[in-house]
């Protein structure tokens, strides 16, 4: 994927994580992990409903990177990129299972969960527990500013 993709990408997800008034919590990225179990104990990972569920959520997630991007000026044609966790050495230059672009705008990001473990990830808020022996989410209270 070529830098520039990667920077537009990162600006809708950073977006996203823009808190309505300053307050914390109501990111559109936190509404989105709540889906996805966070700040609560709703996880469906390993559980016979995981495909239909993540299927959903992920679509729904890059419809709101999309309308991030358009947000932002672009025209929202904007998609999930897709790489391959267990291709340690492939095209994405990473360290452990994270680009290296989500590492770089998110240095934040528990080292455990930067190099594939499980921990618990932080946001502006407070740390977010560790749901149904997964990290689920990213920093999902948002930020306070762009």
């Amino acid at each position: 994927m070529p830098r520039a993709d990667q920077e537009r990408f990162m600006s809708a997800l950073l977006h996203m994580l823009v808190n309505r008034d300053g307050v914390p919590g109501t990111s559109e990225f936190a509404r989105l992990a709540g889906y996805h179990g966070v700040p609560g104990d709703y996880c469906v990972h390993g559980t016979e409903l995981f495909p239909i569920w993540h299927r959903v959520y992920l679509a729904e997630f890059e419809h709101a990177l999309q309308a991030a991007d358009r947000a932002l000026g672009p025209d929202g044609a904007l998609a999930l990129p897709y790489w391959d966790w267990l291709d340690l050495d492939g095209a994405w230059p990473q360290q452990g299972v994270m680009p290296a672009i989500l590492r770089e705008y998110l240095p934040d990001l528990p080292a455990g969960l930067a190099a594939g473990g499980c921990g618990a990830v932080r946001d502006t808020v407070g740390a977010v527990p560790v749901v149904g022996g997964c990290t689920c989410g990213l920093p999902g209270g948002g930020r306070d500013t762009e």
